[in-house]
């Protein structure tokens, strides 16, 4: 079958659950291989009769869905790990913040780490005075946050809602 044991390990349990699914998954992988392992050897035995030539490349098939399997989910497990990281530091930085200004400040800074990017901007909608507050923050520290400040009706216009409407009306390009 394709690839050792290790390539289908799970990470070490921490709960009752997780070392349940981990004696499960590791029973799963072990009656995969000896019953690859009976199909094979029954393929060379005597002369192997179509039945168990099927049931060997049906077992060598499941053992290698298992892992494609297994990758998939830890892989999706990772990113779910992470988002919920970038989230709880969302969260402790607006639970330091005191007021709107630096609420903006720490999510952008969060979202500038956790994607990567250049920049990012982030918009609020200011209730008191009904101005569109837009922040654009470069990752590097060097460089100042910028505010932009635009009416709140820029939300309401039938002409933003189209394809790349908001360009238009901003005057911005989509590429350089």
């Amino acid at each position: 079958m394709a690839g050792p044991i290790e390539s289908t390990s799970i990470p070490k349990a921490e709960g009752s659950g997780e070392r349940l699914l981990r004696r499960a998954w590791l029973s799963i992988v072990a009656l995969v291989y000896a019953l690859a392992a009976v199909g094979f050897v029954a393929l060379f035995n005597a002369e192997p009769t179509l039945f168990e030539a099927l049931t060997a490349m049906l077992a060598s098939a499941l053992g290698a869905a298992l892992i494609v399997y297994d990758r998939a989910s830890r892989s999706v497990g990772e990113r779910r790990t992470m988002r919920e990281g970038g989230l709880t530091r969302i969260l402790q930085g607006l639970s330091r913040s005191v007021s709107p200004e630096s609420i903006v400040t720490a999510i952008a800074e969060e979202l500038a780490r956790a994607s990567g990017a250049d920049h990012v901007a982030v918009a609020r909608l200011r209730q008191a005075d009904r101005v569109l507050e837009t922040t654009l923050v470069s990752a590097s520290s060097t460089v100042p946050a910028s505010r932009t400040y635009l009416p709140s009706e820029i939300l309401d216009r039938p002409s933003l809602r189209q394809a790349g409407g908001w360009r238009r009306e901003l005057g911005v390009s989509a590429g350089p």
